[in-house]
């Protein structure tokens, strides 16, 4: 870890501007438990880079613990590129926070739609419908993912976190 925080020191010392760089290591610094050094890392990047969707989602996202100003950042991001899948990703977890179920899964639709190949988004609608008191849609992610896997990849960790939300432990344990 600590030869890991020299190279994005390094990075940042060759680049200063970077606005991936500092969006990374705020990564990295979220992950070590520096969460202030991390929001600081990523305001910058938003900073650097204001009119990357990404960045705005993410960073409104992570940093905020107020749901009113990360759901407002977010749907600048969504304003920045309307067809970016992961604002709406990020939106739908807001509204999920919010409790605020009917607006989250109309948004992970939404972002399914605008991605359909990624799988990410379907892990995590199953956990709203689960905390709507709809399991069954939740299971019927799970099904299709079930299915999907057959055929081509599926990263093990969304399965293993529907089944998580489903309550079933087990079997997030066999697929992680």
């Amino acid at each position: 870890w600590a030869e890991g925080e020299k190279e994005y020191l390094r990075a940042l010392e060759l680049d200063p501007n970077s606005a991936i760089v500092h969006f990374q290591y705020g990564d990295f610094l979220g992950f070590m438990g520096r969460t202030d050094e991390s929001a600081v890392q990523k305001a910058r990047a938003l900073a650097l880079e204001p009119f990357q969707p990404f960045f705005a989602s993410r960073v409104a996202h992570i940093a905020s613990r107020d749901t009113n100003q990360a759901l407002k950042q977010i749907l600048y991001a969504i304003e920045l590129d309307p067809n970016y899948w992961f604002s709406h990703a990020m939106a739908a977890s807001v509204y999920s926070r919010r409790k605020e179920y009917g607006k989250a899964i109309e948004e992970y639709r939404l972002a399914k739609n605008l991605s359909p190949d990624q799988t990410w988004t379907d892990a995590n609608l199953s956990k709203v419908f689960v905390n709507a008191g709809k399991p069954e849609e939740a299971r019927a992610i799970l099904d299709q993912l079930l299915l999907r896997s057959k055929s081509r990849f599926v990263p093990p960790s969304n399965i293993a976190m529907v089944y998580n939300n489903l309550g079933d432990k087990e079997r997030t344990l066999d697929w992680l």
